[in-house]
């Protein structure tokens, strides 16, 4: 199933700008990433999941979407955020810090 109302419902995917990012936390598939890209060339969509099998669904479902032109700005990476947190790459310390007060609040 394609998500095709999330440019719909999100309007500030509509208006970012060349060097934006979307996480999505639990990809599956790929159906939410898939529209964000084919809807804007300028956003770069940061996706994971803590199941391999659904990441390589998700990769599969890009690779075959003929988006090819989008597939540099699709990035899978392998993450339990209940167990792990958050990969030192993806998030500043002061941006973890903030997230992980927010949760306790």
């Amino acid at each position: 199933m394609e998500r095709r109302y999330l440019l719909k419902e999100f309007l500030e995917l509509l208006s970012c700008d060349e060097y934006s990012k979307v996480l999505e936390v639990g990809c599956g598939n790929g159906s939410t990433a898939r529209p964000i890209l084919c809807g804007r060339d300028n956003i770069t969509v940061y996706a994971c999941d803590c199941s391999n099998e659904a990441l390589e669904r998700a990769n599969k479902m890009i690779e075959v979407s003929n988006v090819g032109s989008v597939a540099h700005c699709f990035h899978l990476f392998h993450c339990d955020f209940s167990t792990n947190g958050f990969p030192k790459w993806l998030a500043c310390d002061s941006c973890q810090g903030n997230f992980l007060q927010r949760q306790h609040d």
